[in-house]
């Protein structure tokens, strides 16, 4: 297997302390076809320079992703001068040799 296809994703959201949480963004490989169906993303969708906007919570996506066997490895938040918060968890799977 090739690092391009490393089995990591990363979800980060940004949110502020009066507002709702903005839509979450995921950065998944394209070949994860379960995972990009599970989370409703497009399978003609085109990802923005970093990844696919999806309009469902991290909590949430995080624990659609779990039963597929992806485990939240690192998580870190920080806050921008304008009191933006980012909230990003990267999650890992296991690779199953055949």
């Amino acid at each position: 297997f090739s690092l391009s296809q490393m089995p990591h994703i990363i979800v980060s959201c940004k949110y502020n302390e009066i507002d709702e949480p903005l839509p979450s963004l995921v950065y998944v490989q394209d070949h994860e076809y379960t995972v990009k169906r599970k989370l409703d993303i497009p399978e003609n969708a085109k990802r923005n320079s970093w990844g696919f906007e999806v309009k469902i919570c991290p909590n949430a996506i995080l624990n659609i992703l779990e039963p597929l066997g992806w485990k939240v490895v690192s998580m870190a938040a920080s806050e921008g001068a304008t009191g933006l918060k980012t909230l990003s968890w990267t999650l890992h799977k296991e690779i199953t040799e055949i």
